[in-house]
Formats: structure tokens, C-alpha cells, sequence
């Protein structure tokens, strides 16, 4: 708990530079939906993309997000990067996987989440359910 709270105090931006707080957006129904980005935590304390972790929550869903950035390694030249374009998690269930995936876009300062995808996917019975969230801003 202790630990959460210097978390919770330390920080106000992630790595890419967007602000955390909550966002709202439309479906493809021309519904609102919404995301809130709580905190940006390092593993090991080590301030690098690779290491960085978002906690996230959406609407209908009890369990928090751990969002980070996919890293990828290049194994002819040894380069290791991440994908600056995309935040993601995925979560096993006991009939398939979840995934919440961010799509962030570059802008004048950094940059900022834009759409979000939440995906269930059932593979015992082959069925995937996705909810898309378009145009988000930031509610301040």
C-alpha cells in the first residue's frame, strides 16, 4: 500500500508524455465510453519505455490494466525497441483472453491516447466481442 502511494504522488505523465486523468470518446454507436489512465509506475524503478507500466480502467471491468509498451528485438542487429504507437495488456481467463489495447498518437508536446479497443475473445466457443472507443479527450 505504502508503495502505491509513492506511486500515486510521484508521477502525473507517462514516458510518451501524455497527462493521466480520464478520457472520454465515442463508439461506433455514437456512444460515450471512457478510459482513466491512473498512474505510470517503472519496473525496478528504471525509467525506460520498456520498463514503463500504466494502470488503466475501464467501465464494466473490476480489474485494473497494466499497460505497457511491446518491446521487440531485432535479432540480426541486436536493436532492442518498443512500439511507441501502441500501449497494450492481455489477461488469460478460463475460457480465453482479454486485451486492452491503446493507440496513441504524436502530437505538438508528445504523445496522446487517441482510440481503445477492449477484446474478449472466448476460444472454447470461437467468439470474439470487441468495443472500440474513437476521438478520446481528456475530462478535466
Amino acid at each position: 500500500m505504502k508503495l502505491f502511494l509513492m506511486l500515486l504522488m510521484s508521477t502525473t505523465t507517462s514516458f510518451a508524455g501524455f497527462k493521466m486523468g480520464k478520457y472520454i470518446g465515442l463508439d461506433k454507436s455514437g456512444n460515450d465510453c471512457e478510459i482513466t489512465f491512473h498512474i505510470t509506475s517503472y519496473t525496478n524503478a528504471i525509467k525506460n519505455p520498456i520498463n514503463e507500466e500504466i494502470y488503466v480502467s475501464i467501465p464494466g471491468h473490476k480489474e485494473l490494466f497494466i499497460l505497457t509498451h511491446m518491446p521487440s528485438l531485432d535479432s540480426l542487429t541486436g536493436e532492442i525497441t518498443v512500439e511507441k504507437s501502441f500501449l497494450r495488456d492481455f489477461k488469460g481467463t478460463n475460457s480465453g483472453a482479454l486485451a486492452l489495447s491503446v493507440e496513441l498518437q504524436n502530437g505538438v508536446v508528445g504523445h496522446f491516447p487517441s482510440t481503445f479497443s477492449y477484446t474478449e475473445h472466448d476460444w472454447k466457443k470461437n467468439v470474439s466481442k470487441a468495443r472500440v472507443c474513437t476521438n478520446l479527450q481528456i475530462v478535466d
